[in-house]
């Protein structure tokens, strides 16, 4: 065994003696209260016909792209549905990407230059943390989780290119930034706010595809990641027409993949096309997530489909509730800090309340 096999080898015996190994898991044979299919749109497969029809529209003659979008994967087909998703959005323009991750650090790396400086909720998602530090940007600074005060005290003494980044939805936390708020501090600051929407999409807003926002100064970006509530996979960054430009231009993710594949595009409009006439799954949605914070109560927290249960015991609670036949997760470290340990458990539209007693039965009598 050479040195770098050796090496991996320690570090995975570390990880797994202090109990933190992660390994691949199906969870299908349980019942689902782990995955961010909240709508259910994903397991009852409700958007392939559609699909099907914007296919034949386009005329795809292949599932593949082919290149990228600069040189032979570029199609109508993506700039119509990128025209849809800005006026959904009421922005000026949007551009597609594969993933809510590679949206991120796409948008993040090719803002962060030098000049630059990231303010970011210190609850940010992985991929906007990881890329803000892979950037070019002279200083990344986190403030405290959700504290308006605790960012202004960073904006009072900061200096040159400022952009906050928030989550509309915590992923971890379950719980909602104040969009309003931001934006009249960063209007203050001379800031630019950027919204990750992902764990917002298909609840929020009038038309369930996250909460509306006229056009503002200090709205730089809005990042929808369609692999959660949309059921299906890939993401848009909706913003001004010079920042598409812009990306197109310095975004590497953008410029060096394979461009979004035609299935893909038709499976992103039709999520939309579904949610904006189909107000059923998530009125469902939300009278389970009703159901759940009644009869948890002050044990559990979290504004939507993400409810958070913090126990240091997580994962044995966890391994517990799958013995059953419960598909819940428990949240460890690294992935948060050890007091954030917590038991992670996603609603959805389909859950029958028995199956969410079940686990609250399960959780009370062992908290």
């Amino acid at each position: 065994m050479d040195q770098f096999q050796r090496w991996m080898q320690e570090e995975l015996k570390e990880r797994e003696h202090q109990g933190l190994l992660r390994q691949t898991a199906d969870y299908s044979r349980w019942i689902d209260f782990c995955s961010n299919d909240y709508l259910g749109i994903g397991r009852d497969r409700v958007l392939e016909a559609s699909i099907e029809m914007w296919l034949k529209e386009w005329n795809c003659a292949s599932y593949s792209s082919g290149g990228s979008r600069l040189i032979s994967g570029h199609a109508a087909h993506h700039e119509a549905v990128e025209r849809f998703i800005a006026t959904q959005h009421q922005t000026e323009a949007a551009l597609l990407f594969d993933s809510g991750y590679m949206a991120n650090h796409g948008l993040i790396t090719a803002l962060g230059k030098r000049g630059t400086t990231f303010l970011l909720d210190a609850h940010c998602h992985s991929s906007i943390v990881r890329s803000a530090h892979q950037s070019q940007a002279d200083h990344v600074y986190k403030f405290a989780h959700n504290r308006l005060d605790a960012l202004e005290q960073k904006l009072r003494t900061t200096k040159g290119r400022i952009i906050v980044y928030v989550e509309r939805v915590y992923s971890m936390d379950g719980d909602c930034a104040d969009i309003s708020s931001l934006l009249e501090m960063c209007s203050l600051y001379d800031a630019q706010l950027i919204v990750d929407e992902a764990h917002a999409f298909g609840w929020q807003g009038p038309q369930r595809i996250g909460m509306v926002h006229a056009p503002h100064k200090a709205l730089l970006a809005r990042v929808f990641t369609y692999g959660k509530g949309a059921g299906c996979h890939g993401a848009s960054i909706a913003g001004s027409r010079m920042l598409r430009d812009y990306l197109v231009n310095f975004s590497a993710p953008f410029i060096y993949t394979t461009a979004t594949t035609p299935h893909l595009v038709a499976a992103i409009r039709s999520a939309y096309d579904y949610l904006l006439v189909h107000a059923e799954r998530t009125a469902a949605l939300l009278d389970n997530i009703a159901y759940w914070k009644n009869h948890m109560g002050a044990s559990t927290a979290g504004d939507g489909p993400i409810q958070i249960i913090r126990h240091p015991q997580a994962g044995a609670l966890a391994a517990m509730a799958q013995s059953e036949g419960l598909g819940v997760k428990a949240i460890l470290p690294p992935t948060v800090k050890p007091e954030h340990t917590c038991l992670r458990v996603c609603l959805h539209s389909y859950q029958k309340q028995e199956d969410m007693q079940r686990l609250i039965a399960l959780i009370q009598q062992n908290l």
